[in-house]
């Protein structure tokens, strides 16, 4: 990577609200240069700084910084910029992540950033008071988690209260140091995007944004819907949908349900996937179990009690090696779930073994942002109401344990609302999204009459990159509608799905879980 030599500009800084100021009345933010990056033999960019107020809302705020990437467009094309928004709360783009990415092959967000940025500017704005960027203020990462008593089974009740005492105490910890956590919330985001519009004298921005950033992007619509040309979003999630939908996950579970069916791998109990899961927690509900347990990287052997509420946690967690949001998670599904119905327990207890002692950790950024939009009472209402939420539990326990604690955005009722758009909008969902299920763009679309919803029958919360893996068009259906003169026009020459082919589910057969665990790091030991 080849680095010019600094060029820093004075700092105008935005010392006021920009909701509801009108246009004559901002104050025009300029930005601080940090450098000049090289990401590839085509593409060149600008890494930023533009200093903000920690809380709009408080006249005497301390300044912090908003990092961003700004990569010029390679055709002049008088088209407006495209905006990247991370997900998390908490992802960053780095200056390095970009140069990395586009040095690999096959479809990335930076093959994105490639293909729209031949005819657009390309800015990527990372969430202020996130970790590794420049200008990060003194926001602590992390807040720690006290462990569960061992000797009895993971409690929901609790937890909440675990949760709740870890976070209090730097809490506490903020207010001590000077730091303003009312300022980390959902409409202060939005208008950070605006304020980078603003110094560079954009007119309007289409968006990308893919889970937390499709969040933001629709926060961003709601507070300022005129300066919007048009939104590719995936991973879809609401403003008002933070909280998680139980009947969202039990929708993934009866497709996997139904599609294991018809797999000659898998035999399933009698009752079904879904069946069986309610049997399991009824059965745990009513008496919990003991089990010898170990796990490999432990070295011990020890008595696990389990519950209810540790088959609830671990049945929407990974399964030996797979990775969160993968296919390869769901295709393990079945072989778990019958595993535990026909009462083999031994391979929970391995992972209440691995899991439970340890302290852990969470991000205090995440949980402020998360927390500051909350969640409307007819929503809330909606989903306590849910089938499911009788066999899952309290699905959003972190939200409900933490949230007193934390700060709600003044402008957060405003912003939950969902108005109908003009503005030319592309979904993307996967069909079996545990994160953001496919319910939420189902919600949403209507809303947008020049909008599409383009379904990955199979998709996870990585939806995008299985579409591109069946379809070698999928990148070019994308840059057809960043990059065409008429949006609503392009989205016409979209398919309505893409169709992943049938998951490879584990067979039910022998080896267990168990086993296949402790085999494969028998394996991974003689392998170093």
């Amino acid at each position: 990577m080849n680095l010019r030599p600094l060029l820093m500009v004075t700092i105008l800084a935005v010392a006021a609200p920009l909701l509801g100021q009108e246009a004559s009345e901002r104050v025009v933010p300029s930005s601080e240069l940090l450098e000049v990056v090289r990401f590839s033999e085509t593409i060149s960019g600008e890494s930023r700084l533009l200093s903000v107020p920690e809380n709009r809302l408080q006249s005497t705020s301390r300044q912090i910084y908003v990092h961003y990437i700004r990569i010029p467009a390679r055709k002049d094309t008088q088209l407006p910029p495209v905006v990247f928004l991370p997900g998390g709360p908490g992802q960053t783009i780095t200056c390095e992540d970009i140069a990395a990415g586009l040095s690999r092959k096959g479809y990335s967000k930076y093959a994105e950033l490639a293909a729209f940025g031949e005819a657009r500017d390309v800015v990527i704005i990372n969430q202020s008071g996130t970790g590794g960027t420049p200008g990060h203020p003194d926001l602590p990462r992390f807040w720690l988690v006290e462990p569960p008593v061992f000797s009895k089974p993971l409690s929901a009740d609790e937890k909440r209260v675990r949760l709740a005492r870890g976070l209090h105490k730097l809490m506490v910890r903020c207010g001590e140091q000077g730091i303003d956590v009312r300022g980390y919330n959902l409409g202060n985001m939005a208008d950070d995007v605006e304020a980078i519009r603003l110094a560079h004298g954009y007119a309007r921005i289409a968006i990308r944004g893919t889970s937390f950033g499709s969040q933001w992007a629709l926060a961003y619509l709601s507070r300022y819907p005129n300066n919007i040309d048009r939104m590719l979003l995936s991973g879809v999630e609401p403003v008002d949908y933070g909280y998680d939908s139980p009947n969202g996950f039990w929708n993934v579970i009866k497709r996997i349900d139904a599609e294991a069916r018809a797999s000659e791998q898998v035999v399933l109990p009698d009752v079904g996937l879904a069946e069986a899961v309610k049997t399991i927690i009824t059965r745990l509900e009513a008496k919990h179990v003991t089990i010898r347990g170990f796990h490999p990287r432990k070295k011990y052997a020890v008595n696990v009690p389990i519950g209810a509420d540790d088959f609830r946690h671990y049945l929407l967690r990974p399964i030996l090696d797979s990775q969160m949001h993968s296919r390869a998670m769901l295709a393990l599904w079945p072989k778990f779930i019958a595993e535990i119905y026909n009462e083999d327990y031994q391979y929970l207890a391995s992972k209440i073994v691995d899991d439970r002692p340890e302290t852990t950790s969470r991000s205090l950024h995440y949980t402020l942002i998360d927390n500051s939009i909350g969640i409307s009472e007819e929503r809330e209402a909606t989903l306590n109401s849910e089938m499911a939420a009788r066999w899952l539990g309290d699905v959003n326990l972190f939200y409900t344990a933490t949230r007193s604690a934390c700060p709600i955005d003044p402008s957060a009722e405003s912003l939950r609302r969902m108005a109908d758009s003009p503005v030319p909008v592309l979904l993307v969902h996967g069909t079996l999204d545990l994160a953001t299920p496919l319910e939420n763009s189902l919600d949403v679309i209507p809303s947008f009459p020049n909008g599409k919803l383009l379904t990955v029958v199979g998709g996870t919360h990585a939806a995008e990159f299985h579409a591109a893996g069946v379809d070698p068009k999928f990148l070019t259906y994308l840059t057809t509608f960043m990059n065409a003169s008429d949006a609503t026009l392009a989205v016409r020459t979209i398919p309505n799905e893409i169709r992943l082919p049938a998951l490879k589910f584990q067979s039910t057969s022998e080896p267990s879980l168990f086993t296949m665990l402790t085999e494969g790091n028998r394996q991974n030991g003689r392998s170093k």
